[in-house]
């Protein structure tokens, strides 16, 4: 007879903390070449924003689940509020970077690939055990330019002007 073991090993006795890590691509412009979507791994590591229900948030790169390197200089801020039995967290960060090579640059007009990895730590799931997802994609729109406004007005004047002239 054969017996199964759990490859994972046994779950945390103690509650742990919830746990949210947005991944987001090296290279977001390069479209063929996605990263590994649990964490990367160490020939392509991704962005992260880790966050934990303490509250705190920290960017860096994985390269694979659970072996996360912080940035020195993080630029990521958090808002979180846990009502009704469920976080809402609000992440701000410039759209622009200057080091692109550790922080990609976020570029209006294209879409920026977006995973997500989610631990509830009150059910034993922590840094390698949780929910995840596949890649999605973040779009931030264009600014609409200031001719789509205009230029029907144009339009509406010119056939005005004309509808006159033609009348009188």
């Amino acid at each position: 007879s054969k017996t199964l073991t759990d490859v994972d090993g046994p779950l945390a006795t103690q509650q742990g903390s919830d746990r949210l890590v947005v991944q987001w691509a090296q290279n977001p412009s390069d479209e063929s070449k996605r990263p590994y979507f649990l964490g990367g791994d160490s020939k392509s590591p991704v962005y992260a924003w880790r966050w934990s229900s303490e509250p705190k948030v920290e960017e860096g790169s994985e390269t694979g689940l659970g072996k996360f390197t912080a940035l020195p200089n993080g630029r990521v801020t958090q808002s979180a509020r846990f009502t009704d039995g469920q976080w809402q967290v609000v992440f701000t960060r410039p759209l622009d970077s200057s080091d692109t090579t550790a922080v990609p640059r976020f570029s209006a007009g294209h879409a920026i690939p977006i995973a997500f990895y989610a631990a509830d730590g009150s059910s034993g799931e922590d840094e390698v055990r949780g929910a995840v997802s596949t890649w999605y994609a973040v779009y931030l729109d264009v600014p609409t330019p200031t001719r789509v406004f205009v230029a029907p007005i144009a339009m509406i004047a010119l056939s005005a002007g004309l509808g006159m002239l033609l009348v009188t």
